[in-house]
């Protein structure tokens, strides 16, 4: 048998089928919706029956480097689709197990009958076929011809998020019910184009779209964010099931189909309660053509809109004319997303060639900004904090020049302020004037939750971050950033069951199990916070600071030794990579080193490190918070702007 053959059979096990050849899952011989990775994932374990498929082969068959995704999320709700067509469980395995951290494999029994002998004769174990030819990979995006993607983007979104404010509106102009906030959420267009990299375009698409529709009516719209919405990708859930999930009002799906220069954009709008759907439409023009649309839109709402419409003023530079430009942008906040100290640096770079490419770009320069504030934001701090963060404002300012309403520029703006002047009545102004702007923006309340607790006013960040996690409910670092403020406030209970809601979806995400491990330790419980302390570790790839907490639980369960020996690693570390003096001064305050944590605190001072701001309300130095010396140091870091 040829090598590709066995992509070309058959697979089956239990009451499922395998057709490598058609791309499809049967079950009792009707097919069962799923494609794409979950289904490329399944044929890789099926063709290799029993032995385990590491997550970095995964990552090189299906994720390659120039493929703009976040991996983790990709891979956990590829493998969590596939179990779901299949019926399977992580907990209780019958086809797929995990091995933590590592990969998976397929572990039922299964017959292979090539295509070309269907009889039962031509069954035989997979295990003794050679694997099938690695599924095709994602290419870079294709250019596109006419007008410039984004200005094709921006005005095809623009006119579909009109069309949908005022369908709703026209909805409650007829019930004859007063306005109240609505919830929509946008789900991820379907590209049913026949080229795979229209998938570029189509996430592009849906992304200009959630921030077409918050900014349009926030008074009585909010849109759920597109960390949230992204996760329904290829779900196929029916509307029902997104409305019990997410609580919305309305969805709103569609899809884009390209072939050559024509393009048609399909979206419907449903309300969710009953599925009763609000209005459809269907646009087919040449690529060229597309932003006459815009006026053939306009029209329709004129002639059905019953109630006032205000858009808020489009101001000059905040796009870009130049498709390259565009594109380039698009691959660096891609990688920013992932969140990694390599894709951030990666995102520096292709925000840079947008910037080369287009100079007036203003998002691209928002996006710069933003991608060097997190490398020198607390938890992260991979360089000295003052060098990164000059970049960062020197970008963001260059941002609000190009452009004032950029909302995610007053955003970064906002943290740079904080982190770096540790001007708190600054980073509010900032941080205000980005929600005013966007008030559907999750991550512009949960950046105000961090200004506030940084103030003291616990109720006001726990009531910022409860609405960004309403605006993105699914989200890890969202639902996370809920409990750190309970942490803050010093409300425990509250804290752990948030900590331990968001590792109930989310249990590789390491910042939940470093929360966890803190009210853990409040509480007494140093066993416990250990284990989720050294979980934190492994999931974070033995990041410093997450070391640093370990060896404060450590020092403070009463296990110095381990504790000191962390502290010599990362002082060694330290001589060839810079280490933030914070993380220093946390174990020395866990081992009762008083004079060790001052001089640590003073190097983090006059390196203005992020972590400064908070040290007013750290609940880790409380113990500490009233001697002379802390209090000597504090006072410098709240008169300093």
């Amino acid at each position: 048998m040829q090598p590709d053959a066995a992509s070309s059979g058959v697979y089956r096990f239990g009451l499922f089928e395998v057709d490598g050849r058609l791309g499809e899952l049967r079950k009792h011989g009707r097919a069962i919706r799923l494609r794409g990775r979950p289904f490329d994932i399944l044929l890789l374990l099926l063709a290799r029956r029993g032995d385990l498929i590491s997550r970095d082969e995964l990552r090189q068959q299906l994720w390659p480097a120039d493929t703009f995704v976040d991996f983790d999320h990709g891979l956990n709700s590829s493998i969590n689709r596939l179990r779901e067509a299949l019926g399977d469980s992580a907990e209780s395995p019958r086809y797929i197990e995990t091995l933590p951290r590592r990969g998976y494999r397929f572990i039922a029994p299964i017959e292979f009958v090539a295509r070309e002998d269907p009889s039962p004769k031509a069954a035989e174990p997979v295990a003794e076929r050679p694997a099938p030819t690695p599924p095709q990979t994602e290419r870079a995006p294709a250019t596109v011809s006419g007008p410039s993607r984004a200005v094709l983007v921006a005005a095809a979104s623009a006119l579909i998020a009109a069309i949908v404010v005022a369908a709703l509106y026209l909805r409650i102009a007829r019930s004859g019910s007063t306005p109240i906030k609505m919830t929509l959420a946008v789900l991820p267009f379907e590209n049913l184009s026949a080229e795979a990299d229209q998938d570029f375009f189509t996430d592009g698409f849906t992304d200009e779209m959630i921030a077409e529709l918050g900014k349009l009516d926030p008074d009585h719209l909010g849109v759920i964010a597109r960390t949230t919405t992204r996760l329904y990708k290829n779900a196929r859930k029916d509307i029902g099931q997104i409305h019990r999930e997410l609580g919305v009002d309305y969805v709103l799906e569609g899809s884009i189909r390209r072939a050559g220069n024509r393009m048609r954009i399909t979206a419907q709008l449903v309300q969710a309660s009953d599925m009763t759907h609000l209005w459809a439409e269907s646009y087919d023009r040449d690529v060229s053509d597309v932003l006459t649309i815009q006026s053939e839109v306009a029209m329709k709402i004129a002639h059905s809109l019953t109630l006032a419409l205000h858009r808020p003023e489009t101001e000059p530079g905040q796009g870009s004319t130049s498709s390259a430009a565009y594109d380039l942008y698009l691959r660096g906040r891609a990688f920013r997303e992932q969140a990694t100290e390599e894709s951030t640096r990666k995102a520096i770079e292709y925000f840079q060639r947008s910037i080369a490419t287009d100079p007036q770009y203003g998002r691209a320069y928002a996006g710069l900004a933003d991608a060097y504030w997190l490398l020198g934001a607390p938890g992260w701090e991979v360089d000295k904090p003052m060098t990164l963060l000059e970049r960062a404002q020197t970008s963001a300012e260059r941002a609000l020049a190009i452009d004032p309403r950029l909302a995610e520029a007053h955003a970064v703006l906002a943290m740079i302020r904080l982190s770096y002047r540790w001007d708190r009545a600054g980073s509010e102004q900032e941080i205000r004037e980005a929600i005013r702007l966007n008030p559907s923006s999750a991550v512009a309340h949960q950046y105000y939750s961090a200004t506030l607790t940084t103030m003291g006013k616990f109720d006001d960040a726990i009531r910022e971050a409860r609405l960004a996690l309403e605006l993105d409910p699914l989200s890890a670092p969202t639902s996370t950033t809920l409990g750190i403020r309970y942490w803050y406030a010093g409300r425990m209970a509250e804290a752990t069951i948030q900590f331990t809601k968001t590792l109930d979806a989310h249990p590789e995400f390491a910042i939940a199990h470093w929360g966890l491990a803190e009210t853990h330790l409040a509480n007494g419980n140093n066993a416990r916070a250990l284990d989720e302390l050294q979980r934190a570790v492994e999931l974070s790839g033995n990041s410093a600071y997450m070391r640093a907490h370990l060896a404060y639980g450590l020092a403070k369960a009463g296990n110095r030794e381990r504790a000191m020996n962390i502290r010599r690693e990362l002082e060694t570390e330290s001589r060839e990579r810079y280490q933030p003096p914070y993380h220093q001064a946390l174990i020395a305050l866990g081992l009762g080193d008083q004079d060790g944590m001052a001089q640590a605190l003073t190097r983090a001072f006059a390196d203005r490190s992020g972590w400064m701001v908070f040290l007013p309300v750290e609940p880790e130095f409380l113990p500490v918070r009233a001697t002379p010396n802390f209090q000597a140091l504090l006072s410098r870091v709240i008169t300093i702007t």
